[in-house]
């Protein structure tokens, strides 16, 4: 653990620094007083419940050998996952995804390891991608055999740290009979599933990536689909192994010096790192909206019930 908090704070150091030199709070300023927020809106909902789309056929397909999920079955999944995305959103790596795994299993009284497995295999196709675009730009980009050496060795760091992460943050702060259970992922592995696994992360992803191009080219700034992959993939990593809740401030910090690799205006690449953090901004909105239907989900399944039974056990004993 003092391992991985010195890194953190590291990282966050490094960002701190970089920050200081490219961040212009004149132009943030300018920002907040000129946002529109029409188009920018339309375009990041409509990335937002596409991609979840991808993300939650992802997770039916790993747990096609538990439950067969009809189409209300899937949407009261779609819709609490929705909810626990925008929760999601403020912990550190977005590990705050874990809790699906409990609202599935509290549903259909599926093995909390089988669903811990799933988590973690998605985690590593989700960062495999990510790390592979990074590397693949730094050997695009020419940058001298030093940089790109350091760098490359760098991401690849970053991913295996990642990687582990969700198995590691569970191990120490679950119960030791959950640890055990963690013991057990690698017999849970699902090969099988890896032939649709793949392709819905590529189509995730690329919603994604659609999205972040299309609410920046609503201020009239004309990224690739490729840079912009660049700055996701860049941001995302270094924002997971910040541990910072919200990656606030080193999605900002990372966006920006990535754009700005790719020779954008560093003006420019600000204004494009803003627009992400009210994507993400506009995650919590959606969240809000599946709220009442996933409410009625957990009221049906008798979740408040039995959280306050605990309450009340909990104050007897």
């Amino acid at each position: 653990m003092g391992r991985k908090y010195f890194l953190a704070a590291a990282v966050c150091a490094v960002v701190a620094i970089v920050g200081y030199y490219i961040i212009d709070l004149s132009v943030v300023l300018d920002f907040v007083q000129t946002f529109e927020p029409w188009p920018f809106l339309f375009y990041a909902w409509v990335s937002i419940i596409v991609s979840y789309l991808f993300k939650t056929a992802r997770f039916a397909v790993y747990l096609r050998k538990e439950i067969s999920l009809d189409a209300m079955g899937f949407f009261r999944l779609f819709s609490t996952s929705n909810v626990i995305f925008a929760i999601a959103s403020f912990t550190p790596g977005q590990i705050g995804d874990i809790l699906k795994l409990e609202y599935i299993r509290a549903e259909r009284r599926i093995d909390r390891g089988r669903l811990y497995a799933i988590f973690v295999q998605e985690k590593i196709l989700d960062l495999i991608a990510l790390s592979a675009v990074v590397i693949i730009a730094v050997k695009l980009r020419g940058f001298d055999f030093f940089a790109e050496l350091n760098a490359t060795y760098a991401l690849i760091a970053f991913a295996v740290f990642a990687a582990l992460m969700g198995g590691t943050a569970v191990a120490v702060f679950m119960s030791a009979r959950i640890r055990a259970l963690f013991y057990r992922l690698k017999a849970l592995i699902d090969p099988g599933a890896l032939p649709a696994a793949i392709p819905l992360t590529a189509a995730f992803w690329f919603a994604v990536i659609w999205g972040w191009k299309e609410v920046w080219a609503t201020h009239d700034l004309n990224f690739t689909y490729f840079e912009t992959f660049f700055a996701i993939a860049g941001s995302t990593l270094i924002s997971i192994v910040s541990l910072i809740p919200g990656a606030v401030g080193v999605s900002e910090v990372s966006t920006t010096a990535a754009l700005m690799l790719f020779g954008a205006d560093a003006d420019d690449a600000l204004v494009a790192s803003l627009l992400t953090r009210a994507y993400m901004f506009t995650i919590v909105l959606n969240g809000l909206l599946f709220l009442p239907p996933t409410a009625f989900v957990l009221w049906s399944l008798g979740v408040p019930a039995a959280l306050w039974q605990k309450k009340i056990d909990r104050n007897d004993g």
